[in-house]
């Protein structure tokens, strides 16, 4: 230490020691941030191996930020409560200058402190405020720019195309991909087929986004069919609100980011094989099923809003799902109910386990078990299958919606999803077609069960069909989509009623089922490769409730149907691929 140094003020050499401990903190945050991202980037990959290693590293970020956190509020607390102390002090100032004597006496108490306040607690407390500034300054901007608007991350520059092309963009999750026939067809490329026949044989490309990889820089019309995989895209199918990592709630933009990456690791998690309990607890909060729908909300009105400014023709279709043949995974009682309510609701269902009880006397318990809780999602979906026995179909219908709505994990839309696309169909004067008006034609009941749809939520091919030929009537007949093609000078095939069949593709006439099997070239091996991923699919989702028998059935089922087909059965005789309605589905979960 130089001659210059030593004669410098102590004031001096504390504010030289807070530069290098600011210093030393802004280099940790950032080499600790840079780690963060490549872990992350890294998790992107395939994570069977090393998903108990990053769950551990998140868990212990968690619990720094968390104490981070908890140490500063104490922190500032306590230098407040000293801070008075000292106000009120009567001796304060004989504290804060002490009077020089000739006479050496110990230091007061008072001196000792504020000389390990000055030295050691006041640096390391600077410290820490600006470790914690940085990595909440990092923490906010991250969540701003992951939830920021979806009109952020959109072209605002169009590529000028050939005149003979048109470009069809989908935009939803598996079924806008067209699973289980993703790799073969879908309702945007059945649309796209029947444009460029309609067109005179012009060439249409379809880029679909639910596969990845689309080109937003050119683009005629866009589909959007999505609501389905909202929460199961952000919870995982074992989430609980309690006291676990992401449920301790901090104040903390750091604290929701690991939150956020937890949960988004533990979606990669398969659920545990266990039925889970008749009354289950929930896997989200209000609040977090609040900002589900108001970022869904968000992202489809900045969809719109982009469509609107770039003269893009938009329709909007609301997701149908299997209502009958798939019962809700969770069913949670309301903090509200009491215990003797929780006791009846208990001893109704032990009831009607019992298969000595009559069909009348099954259906009067369950309309006392929907006054009692009318929040409890199975009960509904038990009436609503009652009702079905008995065909009285409009009532089961209504029971079945409700069961969606109050679902725990809702793997199928929500009536509040349906609401957010007549809101935004209204304010943006966009086609607005339902999924579930557009299959009723094809089922004998009224009902959407598995006759319908393969699982929760993927229709058959002939509702694919049915979804293409809707969207496609809808899309021609808008004035936008019309507009647009008279500028490009685009006219219409001219086919009389007459001259055409089902075959072809025209407006007002549905597409057979043959013109699809013919165009797409669908085989046996095709139809092969759909009953085994609905085997895996069902049975994934099969202990996501409480009782699996009838999803557990339902992979038999997909399993006995590629035995058929292996042995030469032909697919339109098979009933778990539903080529052709068959109509009533009474199989009970």
């Amino acid at each position: 230490m130089t001659h210059l140094e030593t004669n410098r003020p102590a004031s001096w050499k504390l504010r030289k020691r807070k530069i290098q401990l600011t210093v030393f903190a802004a280099t940790i945050t950032v080499l600790g941030l840079g780690l963060f991202l490549a872990y992350d980037i890294w998790s992107l990959r395939p994570m069977k191996e090393k998903l108990p290693v990053f769950r551990a590293l998140l868990t212990s970020a968690w619990w720094t930020v968390g104490i981070l956190s908890l140490s500063m509020i104490t922190s500032i607390a306590l230098l407040c409560g000293w801070t008075i102390v000292q106000w009120v002090s009567p001796n304060r100032s004989n504290t804060d200058h002490p009077i020089q004597s000739s006479t050496t006496r110990p230091p007061s108490i008072d001196s000792r402190w504020v000389t390990l306040l000055r030295r050691y607690l006041l640096p390391t407390w600077f410290t820490l405020l600006i470790l914690w500034i940085s990595l909440e300054t990092i923490g906010g901007l991250w969540l701003y720019l992951s939830h920021r608007s979806t009109l952020a991350s959109l072209p605002t520059t169009f590529t000028r195309s050939d005149s003979d092309e048109l470009y069809v963009v989908g935009l939803g999750g598996s079924t806008t991909e067209g699973q289980p026939y993703h790799d073969r067809l879908s309702f945007p490329q059945i649309t796209g087929w029947k444009l460029q026949e309609y067109y005179e044989g012009r060439r249409v490309i379809v880029n679909n986004l639910a596969e990845g990889g689309a080109d937003l820089s050119r683009m005629h019309a866009i589909l959007i069919y999505s609501g389905h995989n909202e929460f199961s895209a952000r919870f995982s199918v074992n989430s609980e609100v309690g006291p676990s990592v992401r449920r301790i709630g901090l104040p903390s933009f750091m604290g929701a980011v690991i939150r956020e990456r937890y949960d988004r690791l533990s979606i990669a998690t398969f659920p545990n094989r266990t039925p889970r309990k008749r009354f289950d607890g929930p896997a989200m909060t209000e609040t977090d099923t609040q900002n589900v729908y108001r970022e869904f909300e968000g992202f489809l009105d900045a969809i719109l809003q982009f469509c609107r400014k770039h003269s893009i023709t938009a329709v909007l279709v609301i997701p149908g799902s299997n209502e009958a043949g798939f019962g809700p995974n969770r069913s949670l009682l309301p903090r509200s109910v009491t215990n003797d309510t929780k006791d009846q609701l208990e001893a109704i269902y032990v009831k009607l386990d019992d298969p000595t009880t009559a069909a009348a006397e099954q259906l009067k318990l369950l309309n006392q078990a929907c006054e009692l809780v009318p929040e409890f999602a199975e009960s509904w979906y038990q009436l609503g299958k009652r009702y079905e026995i008995s065909q009285r179909y409009a009532e089961a219908k209504n029971c079945f919606r409700k069961a969606i709505d109050l679902d725990g994990f809702p793997l199928r839309a929500t009536s509040v999803i349906a609401e957010i696309y007549h809101k935004l169909s209204a304010r943006y004067q966009i086609p607005l077609l339902d999924a579930r008006e557009l299959l009723l034609p094809l089922s004998k009941t009224t009902l959407f069960g598995n006759q319908l749809f393969h699982d929760h939520c993927h229709p058959t091919l002939p509702g694919h069909v049915a979804i293409a030929d809707a969207v496609f009537d809808s899309l021609v007949e808008s004035p936008l989509w019309q507009n647009n093609m008279r500028q490009r000078g685009l006219k219409p095939t001219h086919l009389s009623i007459e001259d055409s069949d089902s075959r072809w593709p025209s407006l007002g006439h549905p597409t057979s089922l043959e013109a699809i099997l013919s165009h797409f070239q669908l085989g046996q091996e095709d139809f092969i490769r759909v009953c085994e991923w609905e085997a895996t699919i069902n049975g994934n989702i099969s202990y996501w409730r409480y009782d699996a028998v009838a999803r557990l059935n339902r992979v038999q089922e997909y399993r006995d149907a590629v035995k058929l087909l292996k042995s030469g059965s032909s697919p339109e005789t098979i009933r778990a691929l539903s080529l052709r309605p068959l109509g009533p589905d009474l199989e009970q979960e």
